[in-house]
């Protein structure tokens, strides 16, 4: 019985979406109120009252029980798609020659922070159908920010000019970080320029920088080789910091770090000539009290 109530209103939410429920229910009280004029019964009025608010509740549960029921389907879905699009990116992941990287995260009191990653690379080896990165928060970030997590990737026009979006698919990881899968309209041939701008907002990310006062990391690590890689963190309005590198030393030749105070906000650039394959490269910074 169950089932065939589920698959009627299901296809009573599609004819009518929740509206319908609404009217129904206000089609119920108001025959009520009709019921009880006529014959001058409350008690009439009353029944009628207890009801609609029993089926209102009924439809409630059921509702709420085929939302979970689908939520759990589509968490299924994405991590059998991250699964198979892991085990093609290990076989193909050397198709990638990064250019340069470029990555700017503002961020703000609450640790809220925007990023915006532009990438220039060239398809080397084979035929390339997406492009596959992970980031995370650096700490242990409670589940409910995850859902509040926006991701778009556009591609760019040599002259800057913003394209058209990527279609997306994104899952969670076990460790907290977030894979991100851009998928090419076409598969992009070998020799092909690729140059797109992923964007993301990501709720209280920066939360131990910014409200714990603790000293948090800002890195990058790539698996093929980037030409060129930059990393600006933007700090929130007035802060000032202090830093340490992380995967270099100061004139080692592997990166420079320049620290701007200025302007109203701090800018503290990463700039890696050739970046180490594997290595986490970066700052560590800490708000000035």
């Amino acid at each position: 019985m169950f089932p065939k109530f589920m698959d009627w209103l299901d296809g009573f939410l599609v004819d009518e979406g929740a509206r319908g429920i609404v009217r129904a229910a206000l089609g119920l009280m108001s025959f009520g109120a009709v019921l009880g004029v006529l014959f001058g019964n409350t008690a009439v009025r009353a029944g009628v009252m207890i009801a609609t608010i029993l089926v209102v509740l009924a439809l409630m549960v059921a509702l709420t029980s085929d939302r979970r029921r689908l939520a759990g389907e589509l968490e299924e879905q994405k991590h059998l798609v991250r699964a198979y699009g892991d085990a093609l990116w290990e076989q193909h992941t050397r198709n990638f020659r990064v250019l340069s990287w470029e990555q700017t995260a503002y961020i703000e009191g609450n640790g809220d922070t925007r990023e915006f990653i532009v990438i220039h690379a060239v398809i080397e080896g084979q035929d390339a159908r997406f492009l596959r990165l992970r980031f995370g928060p650096g700490w242990p970030q409670p589940k409910r920010y995850q859902r509040k997590v926006s991701v778009n990737v556009r591609s760019v026009a040599v002259d800057g000019r913003a394209g058209t979006r990527f279609k997306v698919t994104k899952d969670w990881m076990p460790d907290g970080r977030i894979s991100v899968m851009s998928h090419f309209t076409t598969p992009a041939a070998v020799g092909t320029d690729v140059r797109l701008r992923m964007e993301w907002f990501w709720p209280g990310k920066s939360v131990p920088l910014t409200i714990r006062r603790s000293p948090d990391d800002f890195t990058f690590r790539f698996g093929n080789p980037v030409e060129r890689a930059v990393y600006r963190v933007i700090l929130p309005l007035g802060a000032k910091v202090y830093w340490e590198p992380i995967g270099f030393r100061i004139g080692d030749g592997v990166a420079t770090v320049d620290v701007d105070e200025q302007g109203e906000r701090t800018q503290i650039t990463v700039d890696v000539q050739r970046m180490p394959v594997s290595r986490r490269v970066g700052v560590q910074l800490e708000l000035k009290k």
